[in-house]
């Protein structure tokens, strides 16, 4: 199950930075750099990208057809950061939700908390919807840096860099040696 974007992140990387790395020649170029800074983040982040993973902090929606019996429910796309909402239909159709004393969390996996069972449900494809935020939260210092990994923050700025180079022709981005040893280790196989 792939979950859904309901509160995207925001840029990772600014236009001042990815001057900085690119060295466009006029300022005419900043649309493009701030279009090519959304290209890259969406290669790499959330539920459509590369990594599997959500890199800015974002609010995610999974629906599921109900709850796992022991094992819980694996959130794709962390790393998860807390639950929003847990809300489900009950099988008498009825719109329910639960209290977040009810669910724990451990890592990427919602648990009902100790002593707690999960409800009933109705047999329809959406019945459970789990409302969560994931991503790397903001620097602890409170700057305008963030907790994304610097490599990864580095393998957007060469995507970038070769999207802008090349604008008007093929670019290989998965193709590329450097972008690939950087975004590698980050990547979370089989998540969503």
């Amino acid at each position: 199950m792939t979950p859904t974007v309901v509160e995207p992140p925001p840029a990772l990387l600014t236009l001042a930075q990815v001057k900085a790395h690119v060295r466009p020649d006029t300022d005419e170029a900043d649309d493009t750099l701030r279009d090519l800074i959304a290209v890259a983040q969406a290669h790499c982040d959330g539920p459509g990208g590369w990594l599997g993973a959500s890199l800015g902090p974002q609010i995610l929606e999974l629906r599921a057809p109900g709850f796992p019996a022991l094992d819980g429910v694996p959130l794709p796309c962390g790393p998860v950061n807390g639950i929003v909402a847990v809300s489900f239909t009950a099988p008498d159709g009825r719109a329910a939700t639960l209290p977040p004393s009810a669910c724990l969390l451990d890592g990427d996996v919602l648990l009902p908390a100790p002593g707690q069972t999960w409800p009933a449900t109705a047999a329809r494809p959406d019945a459970v919807r789990l409302r969560y935020r994931a991503g790397y939260p903001p620097a602890a210092d409170g700057g305008a840096a963030h907790a994304v990994p610097p490599p990864i923050l580095q393998a957007m700025l060469i995507m970038i860099a070769l999207l802008y180079e090349n604008r008007l022709g093929d670019v290989a981005l998965a193709g590329n040696r450097a972008v690939a040893a950087l975004l590698a280790p980050f990547r979370r196989w089989g998540n969503g």
